[in-house]
């Protein structure tokens, strides 16, 4: 049998491949019986692909255990869209400003009061926004406060000096510029800037919407995938990637001649749909979706920045959110190594090669 893998990897600044490659190296170290063959283009244009051999696996819910003469080649591939992605560090001090300022209008909103609860990222988040756009303010006080106490512009450096006195003393800023450098606070602005722009589809200039973009990259992997008489394709998707998988999905015609099989790793989309009216109506439409014969969630309360993505109170074993258990130090939760950890986690390695079976799934009804 011949298999591809599809990783849909999310926001992160890590390079072209560089998950793909993580999560091949956890597969063939967990499972003895997978091995990389070799890699290479695996007749896809312009896509890079690992190829890995799995000798014959026998499986039994989630635990994978050797037995069968079944032998499956498997062809993983990465879409990855972080080419598309406007960094913060490409701002200027003025656009960071006014940038911050909208953030935080957007992720006050009042329909995002019941997400707070559970999200302890999104909390950490805003208030982490507030101390960085008071050090950007802090920036421009200082530029000011030099401007005020050069005198050489006139009535201007006298404004700015007025400005810069009634803001507040130098010291503020360089003590709140100290607590900030501690903080992950860029990653986070740089989350929340990005989550916005997509889930409004900004465009700059005539440019076609940053949703739309990165759903046609990953279509055209998808696409391209199809061309090349697979057996059965997965997609597997992490944090914000599970969004655009959700977005895929939901694009997806039921009466296409494709049978997709999916595994979400810490998504943030259940969070974001209190915000996003479009999250919400688009993650009903790829759950419900006949394209997908079988769909996994994998969610820890050890990351935080992540909740299930599909909903307890109507179980369904073709759709089916797992909680994983495990222990991490404050200081992993707060930076994020917990929202990493599900490349290197057994269960999650055994769910991706279950769904390597021979045996076909029935469709959703």
């Amino acid at each position: 049998m011949k298999c591809a893998l599809i990783l849909i990897p999310g926001l992160d600044p890590a390079q072209q491949d560089h998950y793909r490659d993580v999560l091949v190296r956890n597969l063939v170290t967990v499972e003895e019986t997978v091995r990389v063959l070799e890699r290479g283009d695996a007749g896809v244009p312009g896509e890079r692909v690992v190829s890995l051999h799995v000798d014959g696996l026998h499986v039994d819910g989630l635990h994978v255990e050797e037995g069968s003469e079944q032998t499956t080649t498997l062809h993983v591939y990465e879409a990855w869209w972080g080419d598309l992605v406007e960094r913060p560090e490409q701002h200027t001090p003025a656009r960071a400003i006014l940038e911050g300022f909208q953030l935080l209008a957007y992720w006050l909103h009042p329909s995002l009061r019941p997400a707070f609860t559970q999200s302890r990222f999104l909390a950490l988040s805003l208030v982490l926004s507030s101390l960085l756009l008071l050090w950007y303010v802090g920036i421009l006080t200082a530029g000011l406060a030099a401007i005020g106490a050069d005198g050489s512009l006139g009535a201007l450096s006298e404004h700015a000096r007025a400005f810069a006195d009634t803001v507040g003393g130098h010291a503020i800023w360089v003590a709140l510029a100290g607590v900030l450098a501690l903080l992950p606070v860029n990653a986070l602005v740089a989350i929340a800037g990005f989550t916005r722009r997509y889930l409004t589809n900004m465009s700059r200039a005539n440019e076609t919407g940053i949703r739309d973009a990165i759903r046609a990259r990953v279509q055209r992997v998808l696409r391209q995938t199809d061309a090349q008489g697979y057996d059965r394709t997965v997609i597997v998707a992490h944090s914000f990637g599970t969004v655009i998988a959700a977005d895929l999905i939901a694009e997806l015609s039921p009466h296409e001649d494709r049978q997709l099989q999916v595994i979400t790793l810490g998504s943030p989309a259940r969070v974001l749909a209190y915000r996003s009216r479009w999250v919400s109506k688009t993650l009903e439409r790829a759950i419900a979706s006949l394209v997908v014969t079988a769909w996994h969630d994998y969610y820890s309360e050890q990351d935080w920045m992540c909740s299930a993505m599909l909903e307890a109170d109507r179980p369904n074993p073709l759709r089916q959110s797992h909680r994983l258990e495990r222990e991490a130090p404050l200081a992993d939760r707060l930076t994020g190594v917990t929202h990493k950890a599900y490349f290197r986690d057994r269960e999650v390695l055994g769910g991706i090669l279950a769904l390597l079976d021979d045996v076909s799934p029935s469709p959703p009804r």
